[in-house]
């Protein structure tokens, strides 16, 4: 906690005195205060309660089941609103990972040919840079690949391969990434951050477009 705060202070936008951006910067500040905290410390307890989690991370409202020893999330990362985590078995998250808003990421399932409907469970990693996008559903078992892009609503069964883009139920792969690097961290992204970071450059001009 005491890092993030150090990150968002030491790199925080500077705009001109008493300047029009400079209302405008610690006005936005004051609004998501709150949202901030409230993420920072949401953070801190999961941590107490056994998750390992890095510095600047942003986590927004996510469902827990199963132990948070098994969760292990990496700097940068960024989870959003209403998301699923069903973690009977170990799941990793990278580096600079985004989950979006309604995803499930499920480590457990029921065996289909016992009598008794008898649980198990099977390790997920997703790697550094992979974007799960809105309503993705990942099953036990899988590995997502560096850069992935899981798509809207697909449904994750098998391994996918580092820089792929999938889609579908069961999900295939529809394209690749062809970027030579990967060097944004989302959670700068997230409102309550980005009131103290700034946008990038490249953001900036963007949103102007």
């Amino acid at each position: 906690m005491i890092k993030t705060w150090q990150y968002l202070i030491l790199q925080r936008e500077r705009p001109h005195f008493l300047g029009p951006r400079f209302y405008k910067v610690w006005a936005k500040r004051a609004f998501y205060l709150i949202p901030l905290l409230r993420s920072v410390i949401k953070i801190e307890f999961l941590k107490l309660r056994g998750a390992q989690i890095s510095d600047l991370c942003s986590i927004e409202s996510i469902h827990i089941a199963g132990s948070l020893r098994n969760l292990q999330i990496g700097a940068g990362s960024a989870i959003g609103n209403n998301v699923s985590l069903a973690i009977y078995g170990k799941l990793t998250v990278g580096r600079n990972v985004v989950i979006n808003s309604n995803s499930q990421i499920l480590t457990a399932t029921h065996n289909l040919q016992s009598s008794e409907w008898e649980q198990y469970h099977r390790p997920i990693t997703i790697e550094d840079n992979v974007w799960i996008a809105t309503g993705a559903v990942i099953l036990p078992g899988v590995s997502i690949g560096e850069g992935a892009v899981v798509g809207a609503g697909a449904v994750v069964r098998t391994n996918i391969p580092p820089r792929s883009i999938v889609i579908g139920n069961p999900a295939v792969v529809a394209g690749r990434r062809t970027l030579s690097g990967l060097t944004y961290v989302p959670s700068l992204f997230c409102a309550p951050f980005e009131a103290w970071v700034g946008k990038s450059p490249a953001r900036e001009k963007n949103s102007d477009s």
